[in-house]
């Protein structure tokens, strides 16, 4: 009776998934990972505090007779724009560059490719999560902005204008980021780059804030390419299986390759040693030095190297426009001073927020702890490794300025430039190993680093450089603290040397070491509790 087995029921084929979800899981999933994140709280009241400064430091003393003062309502509103424009160029890359390095990172990339969801629709919801969460932001924003609707002059149009020309830029740089993150390994790199593109994007959409329809097109013609990248970038194949490192040249892995003969590589490395090292010499400054690895992701430190260059000689030639135009008698230090500093502290963070993070991270940590060596030696070694790659860099960058001023024998502006370069260095580089030491990753310690550096420094300065009138105190107060208003020194036409912007550049240099001093006492002496807590976990 040996009929044929019963054949098996034909099974049903999977519809194909459509192109465009409404019902997107991915954007389901990422926002509400997003808004459970106890930063994306932190990060709110972030931004209104930042908004509200921006509305309040303009505000008038005397509120009496405020009423219908357009001019003063659209001045307000255009610090609030601006104000609107920092947060968005500082939330988007640190929300949207892990979009894809934190899969390859936790090692769910193989789940979301072999998921029958299109390239389409994993961009869209990434993007759309970060844009929803910004969309929440700028809903928070709005009580702040009804202050300029008290004094009047301010229409709904402009309202309407200014979120238009937001999301416009939201999505663009929402796309870059994407792009960013799906090309990279490691998150670190992703939001480097992504912040680098991101300023360079908002260098050309700022000027374009107040016509909605060149926003629009610019927009459109923008993130069209990026959208392509996007998509295709997003369902590339990818294996996060570790796989042990090749035997090669390390310094090859992290695309910075220094060679101690070559100009002006040897500014940043000692010679080559022989033998054993001196008595006398602190081993972990030796150590550092002779790595020839300075920084995480390498690739964008190099980058922001030879893009310093270039925007080194775009400040300085804009400076001699101002020297030559017979409109104005600023000096073009007005310009270079702060592009230094604002360089030092984009360079500062890169690089000196990875000394102690970077340990965990590869493991060393534990050993590091075990080290018989003063720690206050170990801190202060790496502090002076990465003082001199960061300060180097940074001269280097003063090379068109310095021979401006050196041919014209200007004596007190080569002695400010020198105390700006290391006072933005030694201030950047304290702010990132306090990072380094507290924070648990790299990539948390950068953020810390920005943030702080962003909020306490850069934010108070741009505003008091905008700012036509500043109080006598306040203008101290920031000549002290701020190395953005600290090199802001007049030479009258006579040639006399105003004595009193020396004095309060000395007591600025003064302050900044002693500040450097106290971060570098709390690192050595919270050294072992932090390392050995972070290699415990």
């Amino acid at each position: 009776m040996g009929g044929a087995a019963p054949a098996s029921p034909p099974t049903a084929a999977l519809p194909p998934a459509p192109r465009f979800q409404l019902n997107n899981p991915i954007f389901t999933r990422e926002l509400l990972t997003l808004l459970r994140n106890p930063r994306s709280f932190l990060l709110l009241g972030v931004s209104l505090v930042v908004s509200a400064g921006a509305v309040l430091s303009n505000w008038p003393a005397d509120v009496r007779g405020i009423v219908g003062q357009g001019e003063l309502s659209r001045q307000i509103f255009a610090f609030f724009s601006l104000a609107q424009m920092l947060i968005l160029g500082f939330v988007v890359p640190g929300t949207l560059a892990a979009s894809m390095t934190s899969e390859k990172e936790k090692e769910t990339i193989d789940l979301l490719l072999t998921s029958p969801l299109s390239g389409d629709t994993i961009v869209f919801g990434k993007l759309l999560s970060g844009l929803g969460y910004l969309f929440l932001l700028g809903l928070a924003s709005l009580p702040v902005l009804m202050f300029c609707s008290v004094i009047g002059g301010l229409s709904g149009e402009d309202v309407l204008a200014l979120y238009a020309t937001l999301a416009c830029q939201g999505v663009v740089y929402g796309l870059t980021a994407i792009c960013c993150s799906a090309f990279s390994r490691r998150t670190v790199v992703a939001v480097m780059v992504s912040y680098l593109l991101v300023a360079l994007e908002a260098a050309l959409f700022v000027p374009l804030a107040g016509d909605v329809h060149a926003s629009f097109s610019a927009a459109f013609l923008a993130s069209l390419p990026l959208y392509l990248i996007a998509r295709h970038a997003v369902r590339r194949p990818y294996n996060p299986v570790p796989k042990p490192p090749p035997k090669q040249d390390p310094r090859r892995d992290s695309g910075l390759v220094l060679d101690p003969n070559a100009f002006p590589d040897k500014l940043l490395l000692p010679p080559p040693r022989e033998g054993v090292l001196p008595d006398g010499v602190n081993p972990v400054l030796a150590k550092e030095l002779m790595a020839g690895i300075n920084g995480s992701g390498s690739g964008f430190v190099r980058a922001l190297i030879q893009l310093g260059l270039l925007l080194s000689l775009l400040a300085f030639f804009y400076g001699l426009s101002m020297l030559a135009g017979s409109y104005t008698k600023r000096h073009p230090a007005d310009v270079f001073h702060p592009f230094i500093v604002l360089f030092a502290m984009t360079l500062g963070p890169a690089i000196g927020a990875r000394a102690f993070s970077g340990e965990r991270e590869g493991g060393t940590a534990e050993m590091l702890c075990l080290v018989v060596l003063p720690r206050w030696d170990l801190v202060t070694g790496k502090f002076l490794a990465h003082l001199r790659v960061v300060g180097t860099l940074t001269a280097i960058n003063t090379c068109p300025y310095l021979a401006f001023i050196v041919f014209g024998a200007d004596v007190l502006h080569l002695a400010i430039l020198i105390a700006l370069v290391v006072s933005s260095s030694v201030l950047s580089i304290s702010v990132g190993f306090w990072a380094s030491l507290s924070a648990p990753t790299t990539i948390g310690a950068m953020f810390r680093s920005y943030g702080v550096l962003f909020l306490v420094f850069v934010l108070p300065g741009v505003a008091a450089l905008l700012l036509d009138d500043v109080s006598a105190v306040a203008d101290v107060t920031l000549r002290v603290l701020n190395p953005l208003r600290a090199g802001d020194i007049r030479v009258s036409t006579r040639g006399a040397v105003p004595w009193d912007d020396v004095l309060l550049l000395g007591v600025h240099l003064i302050v900044v070491g002693l500040g450097c001093w106290g971060v570098l006492a709390y690192c050595a002496r919270r050294f072992d509790r932090h390392m050995r807590l972070a290699a415990e976990r």
